[in-house]
């Protein structure tokens, strides 16, 4: 990150903690996806055996017998579904229960671009406003991290898309090629010179679904809302996104963030993407362009191994994995103790800006950058002696110092 290297790829995990003011039963997690997707199904489902019965097929459950209640209907089918959204939306679509339209809306998606940023998200906003993030990559659809970069830079909005792109912004959202063609580029703020986030949506944006029009005249507002597996394996249709991820990849220092599903369309072309660095002789356990996971388990899933094996040796995996392993490690001041099952994202950030702050301090005390120190203008004696007290207060056991060294 001091090198401007670290690109935050972000999932679900990361906005789970959000909250929406006036709706506050909307949850932005896969399993509250899934039971209103199932909700606005049930009646549908329970009406005709037949279609119940094609669901189950394709859910994995060819011998399960119709159902004829709501009531126990709703239970056996999130038990089958298992956290597998996108398998669900597709299945639903296909029978004919709900289109991809009703799906969204069944979902809310509308809503999650109203949704409160978390501690993670104003911790890698404080990152982007000392220039050492400019782009990340998510597969959520909340505005969350757009509004933390609007309010770390005393801007008024709250992230969602403009309607006029030339508008001046601190943080912009990439969810097609339209909004890439504008923004993919814009490295400042034209009002203000301040260094621009770009954060790229590959699932599709929240915010533009009220925002801006889409790219094509073909598409509805809805259908860039990505949910059903087949849209997910499908990035024909976003080259862009397909080709930004391969691109970063080949420089950039990844760190997956509340990244848990399969996301079958991020997977496979980071794994296909991988197969080229698997090819260079001598490989190394420092690269630069590495892999780095955080995860709220102790345990990778099958899904994440997969995607750190590819890029690891087995023994540097764990190396590179942040998990609930390592809250004994943490500082107590990161209020780690309040999360003895496993490492919250909003945790994991707050110590990776801690540490990252640490060292541009030393960097300055060191005055080997300038401007940051809001001690530099002051020569009088007095405030000499507390600008050494304010850096023995910040960092008592010189931390910065051995992180900018190592």
């Amino acid at each position: 990150f001091l090198e401007g290297r670290g690109l935050p790829f972000l999932g679900a995990g990361v906005s789970m903690g959000a909250q929406h003011a006036s709706n506050p039963g909307l949850q932005p997690t896969v399993n509250w996806m899934i039971e209103q997707v199932i909700e606005q199904c049930l009646d549908w489902l329970v009406a005709r055996e037949q279609e119940q019965q094609q669901l189950f097929i394709m859910l994995g459950v060819p011998d399960q017998e119709p159902i004829s209640t709501k009531g126990a209907l709703r239970p056996t089918l999130q038990e089958i579904v298992c956290g597998r959204l996108g398998l669900l939306c597709e299945a639903v679509t296909m029978i004919g229960a709900l289109n991809h339209r009703q799906v969204v809306q069944a979902i809310q998606v509308s809503d999650f671009s109203q949704l409160a940023p978390t501690k993670a998200h104003q911790f890698i906003a404080f990152l982007a406003r000392e220039s050492l993030v400019n782009e990340v990559i998510t597969t959520n659809y909340d505005c969350c991290l757009e509004a933390a970069v609007f309010a770390a830079t005393n801007r008024v909005g709250n992230g969602t898309p403009p309607q006029d792109p030339t508008e001046s912004r601190p943080a912009v959202s990439i969810a097609n090629l339209d909004n890439y063609r504008w923004f993919g580029a814009r490295r400042f703020d034209r009002g203000t010179r301040v260094a621009v986030l770009r954060v790229y949506k590959i699932n599709g944006c929240a915010g533009a679904l009220a925002a801006i029009t889409p790219y094509r005249s073909d598409v509805s507002q809805e259908d860039t809302i990505l949910l059903t597996e087949r849209q997910l394996q499908d990035m024909n249709d976003r080259c862009w996104a397909r080709d930004l991820l391969r691109d970063r990849m080949r420089s950039r220092a990844f760190v997956f963030s509340g990244f848990g599903s399969d996301e079958p369309q991020v997977r496979f072309t980071i794994l296909r993407l991988l197969e080229e660095f698997g090819q260079v002789a001598g490989y190394s356990p420092n690269q630069p362009n590495a892999i780095w996971m955080h995860i709220y388990e102790r345990d990778l899933s099958f899904s994440q191994r997969q995607v750190m094996h590819s890029f690891w040796m087995p023994e540097a995996v764990e190396d590179h994995c942040f998990s609930g392993r390592d809250i004994g490690a943490l500082p107590e001041a990161a209020g780690a103790g309040s999360n003895p099952g496993g490492l919250a994202a909003d945790t994991f950030w707050q110590v990776l800006f801690c540490f990252v702050f640490l060292a541009l301090e030393e960097q300055a005390k060191r005055g080997n950058i300038g401007g940051s120190d809001f001690f530099d203008d002051l020569a009088m004696e007095y405030m000499q002696q507390a600008k050494r007290r304010f850096r023995e207060w910040l960092d008592p056991g010189n931390l910065g110092a051995v992180i900018l060294d190592s």
